[in-house]
């Protein structure tokens, strides 16, 4: 860093008088002097090499610069030890101060050296050196940024601003880390952009024109250009086939949302609509939930968004939502009378033609999932059968042939169908009963009644 850096020091001497004037030595304490704490007043030792002896002379009309008085004058006897005697000239430090700038500077001693009456002008010269502070220098992010900066895209300017408390900023430098490797220290001339994705550190300082030179600042950004990745996973009740998805209003939709890459800054908020994108939703974080309470078919659509405003493209899924059970009707086919109920029972022939069909049909019309099967069993007089597929019996081109009891037929009845459907979501339609007695027929002997 050194190389980058060349400080002058301003140095003045008067070495040849003019006629008629003495060039005395001026030794000054302090000779540096720090602009927070300065001393109380400045002491300019002040010696003629022509006069040895100074004790018959005195000094008049003195100023520092041709503008400020001294606040004391003595005989100051030798105070190096040189053997030449000096006078003691002191001022005040806030008036010296109005004459300095920061560095190096060459000031004045003007005046009268008299003896007995006869006197004889003088001008002397001394350095003094004004210490401030060095520059104090920013960096300025611009947008997008995360966390005061720590995190950017590569569109974000990054620029410096460099400020000096007594003098003038001749320069800034700074160099950059990336990807394991320092590139050259670089004057800054103007704002700029980090590329690449990943980490970088910075390096900077600025340089007064005192040659006051600032420590090294270092500061750390992660680059993050890249979206972030939103899945969307599907609760239960969940149905899918050729023809497409299926869920209920109870069916959770879970959107998981990740950011990109390694050292990137976050998910900051995941939207979504499940009305092809009319109304959206916000949620903070990287984790939704949602149901949708409406029935028929839904555009479902949803995005993320990093705390960088990095935005996904949007993803689309078409879900149906159906909470409604199928609805079974009951056909008869053959002789019988009556609906079915406990106040108007079937009345059915016992024959082999008499069959009884359970048909099904899902709602709602604009996205139900089908039909999955069809159950039901006989109850009579205390007997009660297992619940049955009718599926299966389908699948197998099955009748049911069930015995009926002696008791029930010598009765006419009453035997009962209870029977249910149910989708293929899980949607379950509630248990239906219907109410049959016998028609009485001219062959009694006939004991069973056939069915689907």
């Amino acid at each position: 860093m050194a190389d980058l850096i060349n400080a002058t020091s301003i140095t003045c001497s008067l070495t040849k008088a003019p006629a008629g004037i003495y060039i005395p030595i001026v030794n000054v304490a302090p000779q540096s002097i720090d602009y927070y704490s300065p001393s109380s007043n400045l002491s300019c030792y002040v010696e003629f090499p022509e006069i040895s002896d100074l004790s018959a002379y005195k000094l008049e009309e003195i100023h520092l610069n041709g503008k400020i008085e001294p606040s004391f004058v003595s005989h100051a006897g030798d105070h190096n030890g040189n053997g030449i005697s000096d006078f003691l000239v002191t001022f005040n430090m806030r008036d010296v101060l109005s004459l300095l700038v920061e560095g190096d500077q060459a000031l004045y001693l003007d005046g009268n050296l008299s003896r007995d009456g006869n006197s004889r002008s003088f001008v002397g010269s001394f350095v003094l050196s004004l210490i401030g502070l060095p520059p104090v220098t920013e960096e300025k992010i611009g947008f997008p940024k995360y966390e005061g900066g720590r995190w950017i895209t590569s569109s974000t300017k990054i620029s410096f601003h460099a400020s000096d408390d007594l003098s003038n900023v001749t320069a800034t430098y700074y160099r950059i880390w990336y990807n394991g490797s320092w590139t050259r220290w670089m004057l800054y001339n103007g704002s700029f952009n980090l590329l690449g994705e990943g980490m970088y550190h910075i390096e900077f300082f600025s340089v007064d024109s005192a040659g006051n030179v600032e420590n090294v600042h270092n500061v750390t950004h992660f680059v993050d250009n890249t979206p972030p990745h939103t899945s969307a996973d599907i609760g239960k009740p969940f149905y899918k086939d050729e023809r497409g998805e299926w869920i209920t209003s109870n069916t959770s939709i879970y959107l998981n949302s990740t950011d990109y890459p390694e050292c990137a800054c976050g998910v900051k908020e995941i939207y979504y609509s499940y009305d092809d994108g009319t109304t959206w939703f916000v949620v903070n974080g990287s984790v939704a939930s949602f149901y949708i309470p409406e029935e028929c078919a839904h555009v479902v659509k949803w995005y993320a968004v990093d705390n960088l405003g990095n935005a996904e493209e949007i993803h689309e899924r078409i879900l149906n939502v159906d909470n409604i059970p199928p609805e079974t009707t009951l056909v008869i086919e053959g002789h019988y009378s009556g609906s079915g109920t406990p106040d108007d029972p079937y009345r059915i022939a016992i024959t082999p033609e008499t069959r009884i069909y359970l048909n099904a049909t899902d709602k709602p019309e604009c996205g139900a999932v089908g039909v999955r099967n069809t159950y039901f069993r006989i109850r009579a007089d205390g007997l009660i059968t297992k619940w049955m597929s009718l599926k299966e019996l389908e699948e197998k081109g099955n009748d049911i042939k069930f015995a009926i009891p002696k008791s029930v037929l010598e009765n006419g009845g009453p035997f009962y169908l209870d029977y249910y459907s149910d989708d293929l979501l899980g949607n379950e339609e509630s248990i239906k009963t219907a109410v049959f007695y016998f028609q009485k027929l001219q062959h009694p002997l006939i004991d069973y009644a056939r069915f689907i």
